[in-house]
């Protein structure tokens, strides 16, 4: 489900009974969505974009947490962010962990070992965005290819 206004898409008469299917509506489409824990640099600009990638790509933001370096050789962030990582994405109920950074395939699977979650990183992110929005038949064929073949660094399912 996919609404692009919410307002427009509720517009009513205002009555008790319209706000109420009104509330219904909106928390079934947020509670629909799975929840992340994004990962991302400290100034104010790459929090919002890696916000905006994640809500454009479907998900529902539980958590932000900041690093300043996103390229640490086992999981991409050092091993005490990591640790971290994994208590706030049991806290918060995330199903999965965005990092706004490329990691390797190692990296992505060292990271989802230690926490128990799915970790997208940015490339697959904005991947996983145009395979959402492709619509042609030409096209589609071309996503699938780029996102099998790893087209972007690693291998995507």
């Amino acid at each position: 489900m996919q609404i692009e206004n919410m307002d427009c898409a509720l517009a009513c008469c205002g009555c008790i009974a319209c706000s109420l299917n009104r509330r219904t509506i909106l928390y079934r489409f947020m509670s629909s969505r799975p929840k992340v824990l994004v990962v991302t640099y400290p100034d104010e600009f790459a929090k919002q974009e890696a916000v905006g990638l994640a809500e454009a790509a479907g998900y529902l933001v539980a958590h932000k947490v900041t690093q300043k370096y996103l390229n640490h050789a086992e999981y991409g962030v050092g091993s005490g962010k990591a640790e971290e990582l994994k208590e706030i994405a049991n806290q918060v109920g995330s199903e999965a962990i965005i990092v706004d950074e490329r990691l390797t395939s190692s990296q992505m699977n060292n990271l989802s070992k230690l926490t128990g979650q799915q970790v997208i990183d940015r490339e697959k992110l904005i991947l996983n965005i145009f395979s959402k929005r492709t619509q042609t038949t030409e096209a589609k064929p071309g996503m699938v290819k780029s996102q099998s073949c790893g087209l972007f660094g690693g291998t995507y399912v």
